[in-house]
C-alpha cells in the first residue's frame, strides 16, 4: 500500500492544479462575476458543451461497442464525425471552460495562472499521448478493413476538430 502513495499524492496534486480556477472563483467571486462575466460565462458554457459532447460520444460508444466484433463496426457517426475521439476531445474542452471561466478571478496572481495552465497542460498532454496510443492501437486492429479506412479518410482529426 505504501509504494501506491506517491502516486495518489501525484494525482491529488494533478487534480488539485486542475480544479485551482474554481478554487480561485469561489475565493474572489466579485472578480469573477460583475467586471469580467462574459469570461466567466464563456468558460462554463464551454464547460458545459465539453461535458455534454463527453457524455454523448461515451454513450455512443457504450452501445455501438456492446456488439463485439474484431470487424470495425464502429462508432463513426454523429460526434464521431467530428473527431476520431470527441469523448477525449470534450474532457479537453470541459477543463478549457474550467479555466477560463476561473481567469478572470486570478487577478495578478502569478502562481494562480502557472499552476492552473499547469494543470490545463497536463490533462491535454494525457489526452493526447491517450489519443496517439488508441489511434495506434486501432490502426493495428482495423488497418486494412473498408469502413475503418473510410472513417478515417473523412474524419481526419483524431482530437480537435481542423488540427491534424
Amino acid at each position: 500500500r505504501l509504494s501506491r502513495v506517491p502516486f495518489s499524492l501525484s494525482l491529488g496534486l494533478f487534480y488539485a492544479f486542475l480544479t485551482c480556477p474554481l478554487l480561485y472563483a469561489l475565493r474572489n467571486p466579485a472578480a469573477a462575476g460583475a467586471s469580467l462575466g462574459s469570461v466567466a460565462k464563456t468558460g462554463t458554457g464551454l464547460a458545459w458543451v465539453g461535458v455534454v459532447l463527453e457524455a454523448v460520444a461515451d454513450l455512443h460508444k457504450f452501445i455501438v461497442k456492446r456488439k463485439k466484433s474484431t470487424e470495425f463496426i464502429g462508432p463513426y457517426r454523429g460526434v464521431y464525425a467530428l473527431t476520431r475521439h470527441p469523448n477525449y476531445t470534450g474532457e479537453i474542452m470541459f477543463w478549457l471552460g474550467v479555466f477560463v471561466a476561473g481567469a478572470p478571478s486570478f487577478g495578478k496572481s502569478a502562481v494562480a495562472w502557472i499552476v492552473s495552465a499547469t494543470g490545463l497542460f497536463g490533462i491535454f498532454s494525457i489526452m493526447r499521448g491517450a489519443t496517439a496510443k488508441l489511434e495506434e492501437r486501432h490502426k493495428d486492429n482495423y488497418g486494412g478493413q473498408e469502413m475503418y479506412e473510410d472513417w478515417t479518410s473523412k474524419v481526419k482529426w483524431p482530437l480537435i476538430p481542423f488540427v491534424a
